[in-house]
Order: structure tokens, then C-alpha cells, then sequence
């Protein structure tokens, strides 16, 4: 059995809640806990473990604390992961890092300058099955793409409620931040940076609930679609010159098929939120003294800000803390 590895939870939410039941049983054990809300925190601990405290510097600088993670919503991502950095605290900080490609840089270039890892809790990208579908395009198993799609698309929204944190502008709502980094960090990951990249969406409350987004390649093109409003489900279809890949639930999946040439069955872990990896690679690079994670390396969480960004602006969806 490999030693406890300590964490401070800042955010103690539905999202915190759901990551860190996956972890009971496990190495990882909650030792902090802190949220704007004491009495939340509180109820956290009493579920989960660790001791809640009022100030955030209480919280991350606890005895026996040796990473912070971060599920707050979006809008205080960046702003909490400074201040944890400036703590001298390593950091797992839940998606989207910030609220633009600017706040990512000034985040990450914090701490390269003060020498403390941070890290994009993007848990897709320590999973086997998106690791293994990325071997398989990258090594030309189904030839050159031709063409790819992916979906995820799900009801999330009272009709007419203004009051969800999902549409609120002020803390970065909208579903491209929320669902749409999924599918554009997908593509990413497969195929680099887009030569260009078309976006619309239909807008709610200033925030977009209902989105198209095409990246423009040299020889194909990726379609993405994503919504709160419809439901359309969640599917990856890629298709090459000498075979295709399917995928439902691509961003938590179990399993993939590839046919042509090289036909293969995909299988991954067996756990359909694998989280336990995510936390498993960040305490080995905290433990080893790295900066940086291998899985979601920080040019990566910069490039994705900047596809955001730029989907945002044509979409016509401004932040306050933009």
C-alpha cells in the first residue's frame, strides 16, 4: 500500500463531492477543506474527512496537505490557483484552468517564476481509451481522416432560469467552458492546433447554451456540437482513409471500436469516472518534485484557452473578467 497522499479541497460542491467519493478506498485522503461557505465545508469534512477551515492560507497551508484541488466555479479558478501558488502549494485545478488564454498564461507563468506545479484537472487525457484512440490516429491505423464529429449534447437547463450557475456570465457560465472544452480539447489532442475555427451558438442570458463549433484542418475539417438546451447524446466518429473509430461517451469512456484494416476493440479501466488516475499522476510529479504534468502539459491548457477564446468572441459571449 503506497503512503497517503494529502489533499486541501477548495470548492465544496457537487463537482468536489462526485471526484472525491470516486477516491474513498484509495491512497488519497482529504485533510483540508475550504469554501466561501463555512458551514459547506463543514459538511464536506463530515462526509469525506479532514478538517475545514475559514481561510483559504488556513486550509492549504495545513499540516499535512501536499496538493490542492481546486472545484470551485469557474469564474475563481485562476484568481485561487495565484493565490495558492504565492502559498507555495502544489496545484490540480478543474477545468477550464481559467477564464481566457490571458489568465492561463499569467497563471502559469506564476509558477514557473515561484517553482510550484500546477496542473489542469482535464481528466480525460490520463485515461486509457483517449490514449489509446490518439496512438491509433497518430500512428495512421486508419489512414488519413477525412472527416471527424463529435457530440455532447444534454438537457442541463430549466427552460427560462436565469438563476443556474451555467448561465451566469459573472462566474464564466456557458457550455462552452463547461461541456464544449471536452470535444475542442478532444480534437486538440488528436490533431494539433486548427488552422481555423468557426463558431456559433445560440445565446442565453448573455452565455451560450447551444453551440457549433468547426475546426478547420489542411485536409478535413472536425465538427463539434454541444448543448445545454438539446439532447443529441455524446459520440465520437472518426473517419480515415483505411477505417473509423466510434466512441460514445468518448470523455469518460469505457471502450472504443476501430474497423478497417486494423480492427480493434478499445478497452480501458473499468471505471466509468477515472479520476483515481488523475490524482494517482499528479502525487507521483508533486512526489518526484516536478513542475509540470506530462499528461496535461501547460502549453496545452494554454492552446485550448486560446480555442475558447476565439470561439467566445464569435459566438459574441463576454465575461466580466475578460
Amino acid at each position: 500500500m503506497e503512503e497517503t497522499f494529502g489533499w486541501c479541497v477548495v470548492g465544496c460542491g457537487h463537482i468536489a463531492k462526485k471526484v472525491i467519493n470516486q477516491l474513498r478506498d484509495t491512497r488519497h485522503k482529504v485533510v483540508a477543506a475550504y469554501n466561501r461557505n463555512y458551514q459547506k465545508a463543514e459538511a464536506f469534512t463530515q462526509e469525506f474527512g479532514g478538517t475545514a477551515y475559514k481561510t483559504l492560507e488556513e486550509a492549504v497551508k495545513a499540516k499535512g496537505v501536499q496538493c490542492v484541488y481546486i472545484a470551485t466555479a469557474n469564474e475563481s479558478h485562476g484568481t485561487l490557483t495565484k493565490q495558492c501558488i504565492n502559498l507555495g502549494v502544489p496545484v490540480l485545478c478543474e477545468k477550464p484552468f481559467a477564464l481566457n488564454e490571458r489568465e492561463a498564461k499569467e497563471v502559469i507563468d506564476l509558477a514557473k517564476q515561484k517553482k510550484v506545479y500546477v496542473a489542469e484537472a482535464m481528466w480525460t487525457w490520463h485515461d486509457d481509451v483517449p490514449l489509446r484512440i490518439r496512438e491509433v490516429v497518430k500512428g495512421g491505423n486508419i489512414g488519413k481522416i477525412k472527416k471527424a464529429k463529435l457530440k455532447f449534447s444534454f438537457p442541463m437547463l430549466k427552460p427560462g432560469d436565469t438563476t443556474s450557475r451555467l448561465v451566469n456570465p459573472a462566474l464564466g457560465g456557458g457550455c462552452l467552458l463547461d461541456i464544449g472544452i471536452y470535444p475542442i480539447r478532444y480534437a486538440y489532442e488528436l490533431f494539433g492546433m486548427p488552422k481555423a475555427l468557426k463558431a456559433k451558438a445560440t445565446l442565453f442570458n448573455g452565455v451560450d447554451i447551444d453551440d457549433k463549433v468547426t475546426m478547420i484542418y489542411d485536409d478535413f475539417n472536425v465538427e463539434t456540437q454541444f448543448s445545454f438546451a438539446k439532447l443529441r447524446g455524446e459520440s465520437l466518429s472518426l473517419v480515415g482513409s483505411d477505417g473509423r473509430i466510434t466512441n460514445q461517451l468518448f470523455h469518460m469512456s469505457l471502450n472504443a471500436r476501430v474497423s478497417g484494416k486494423n480492427p480493434e476493440k478499445i478497452l480501458g479501466h473499468g471505471m466509468l469516472y477515472g479520476y483515481i488516475e488523475e490524482f494517482d499522476h499528479t502525487a507521483k510529479d508533486v512526489l518526484a518534485g516536478k513542475l509540470e504534468s506530462n499528461y496535461i502539459p501547460h502549453q496545452a491548457t494554454i492552446d485550448t484557452m486560446k480555442l475558447l477564446d476565439e470561439s467566445r468572441m464569435q459566438m459574441g459571449v463576454v465575461f466580466p473578467g475578460d
